[in-house]
């Protein structure tokens, strides 16, 4: 982090005005995660509301899905319920968060780095001239001046012997070059481990022995880039919108994404992105924090590409305002609003399939039944093969006694078609239960257990077909592990009345 402290004087002067609103830090959950991010929000001011703490495994490497859900899904969250989409420019990574996506190899692989994935957020949440001196000898970039910026082969260039450059780097000079798997770690190697030969197995590092960018940063450049995994040449940083962007004024993070040929490929930007040793002409304070759209409530211009993105499914400019105001009011938990907000824009235009289902849930959740019913019949008279609607419209019907075998219905078919999904078996043995058949419920509902162990509602549904039965030991047994799961369970009236059917008084104490 000296190399901020060197930095931090000479950045662009509108930063002081404008970066409570540029700012989102992800930090690991480990000490050293933390220690960076703390001296981070020193240097730059960072006020303690824009810091998001991720918890995710101190490794190089996760997988697709861990990325998804542990670093993806909470940085989104977070933006939604802070409606920052258009004001937080940057987002910062502190060390001991995974580098790299794990997946298949090759020019038209998975794999990709998780800081250039990250490129890619926005438009998944809206739904869419310097001077630069090429060096053609092949000596060595030589130590005779203060060296601003340095981009070269590494070590594939056979002049370049060791790990050590003997740079001169200068207070906000930037680095990178085109070895291919320069960010595979941020692990310092031994003091006495140098790049190798990949005929060499004995020479590699932490995969392969090629030069890490880290060195560079270790050297004293401020920032640099690197890769995860071969980038292939096609994809590798440029060099000349690199050093042309970061001479005419753009920051760090600009300069380097700037002079990327991709996106959510495999390059890693390393450094203080709002490092900035050139002026510009400042920001305007309302493009730098963006008003609300007062339709959908979200910041105007992620408003204004989230609305034309959802009009593509074929909804009008009205109806698809409405949804995005409903996605909005999701995100903040206001669940009333974003069930009006959806039900206006219902009388605007035939809602997707999503969105019908979303309604529908909205419905159901409050409690709402002829609507949820309604909403739910709406959506099978279209898409008759719907899961989700054909087992709630199960659960709904299977309340009505004169309803029992439209419900057993709906229910046989979600069954078929989820390929026997607990949740969805767990409805259907309901309905054998509620029909008086339980020998069938509890042959299914036991099997479901076993599928779903850590559904609550299962063990406890599971735990009224035992005692239907007879066998009161093991329904008993069922009733404390369904609570012992979910203890919101307690006190609900399918759990009293299980407990007086057992001879039990509320809190599971025998009378």
């Amino acid at each position: 982090m000296t190399d901020t402290d060197r930095v931090s004087h000479r950045r662009a002067p509108w930063l002081d005005r404008c970066q409570l609103f540029l700012w989102c830090l992800i930090l690991g959950t480990s000490a050293v995660s933390k220690e960076i991010g703390a001296h981070y929000v020193q240097a730059r001011g960072v006020p303690a509301g824009q810091l998001l703490e991720i918890d995710v495994p101190v490794v190089d490497e996760i997988s697709r899905r861990d990325y998804s859900l542990g670093i993806e899904a909470p940085i989104t969250q977070w933006l939604r319920r802070h409606d920052a989409q258009d004001r937080i420019l940057y987002i910062a990574l502190t060390k001991d968060i995974p580098v790299r996506v794990a997946g298949t190899r090759g020019r038209t692989g998975s794999v990709s780095s998780v800081d250039s994935d990250l490129t890619l957020l926005y438009r998944k949440m809206v739904g869419a001239a310097g001077v630069s001196i090429l060096e053609t000898t092949t000596e060595s970039a030589s130590a005779a001046a203060e060296l601003l910026g340095y981009y070269s082969w590494g070590s594939n260039d056979p002049s370049l012997v060791g790990r050590d450059l003997g740079l001169n780097f200068a207070a906000g000079s930037i680095a990178s070059s085109y070895v291919g798997t320069s960010a595979r770690t941020f692990t310092a190697p031994p003091t006495d481990w140098t790049t190798g030969q990949w005929r060499d197995r004995r020479s590699y590092y932490a995969g392969p022995p090629e030069w890490p960018s880290g060195d560079m940063i270790r050297q004293g450049a401020t920032g640099g880039a690197g890769h995860v995994a071969d980038p292939f040449l096609d994809g590798a940083l440029r060099p000349q919108p690199l050093f042309s962007a970061y001479l005419n004024g753009c920051n760090l993070a600009e300069s380097f994404y700037l002079a990327l040929p991709d996106l959510g490929w495999r390059a890693v930007i390393v450094g203080d992105p709002l490092a900035a040793p050139f002026n510009r002409p400042g920001v305007p304070l309302d493009i730098a924090s963006p008003t609300a759209n007062p339709a959908t409530g979200l910041p105007r211009f992620f408003s204004a590409r989230h609305v034309a993105r959802i009009e593509e499914e074929g909804l009008s400019v009205e109806a698809a305002t409405l949804v995005a105001r409903a996605n909005r009011l999701l995100a903040i938990e206001d669940r009333t609003g974003a069930t009006a907000a959806l039900s206006e824009a219902q009388t605007h235009s035939e809602l997707p399939q999503l969105y019908s289902v979303s309604l529908a849930q909205l419905h159901f959740e409050a409690d709402n039944t002829a609507r949820a019913k309604a909403q739910y019949q709406l959506i099978l008279d279209r898409w008759p093969d719907n899961i989700a609607a054909l087992n709630n419209l199960a659960v709904l019907l299977g309340e009505e006694d004169n309803q029992l075998d439209e419900a057993f219905r709906r229910a046989q078919r979600a069954f078929v078609l989820s390929q026997g999904a607990p949740v969805v078996a767990d409805t259907l043995d309901l309905i054998y239960h509620i029909r008086g058949e339980d020998q069938e419920a509890l042959d299914h509902l036991t099997a479901s257990a076993v599928g779903a162990p850590s559904s609550a509602e299962t063990r406890l549904h599971l735990a009224v077909v035992q005692h239907a039965v007879g066998q009161l030991d093991a329904s008993r047994t069922e009733l404390q592990q369904a609570l012992a799961s979910d203890p919101d369970l307690d006190g609900t009236p399918i759990v009293e009345t299980l407990r007086q059917q057992l001879g039990e008084a509320p809190g599971g104490n025998g009378r």
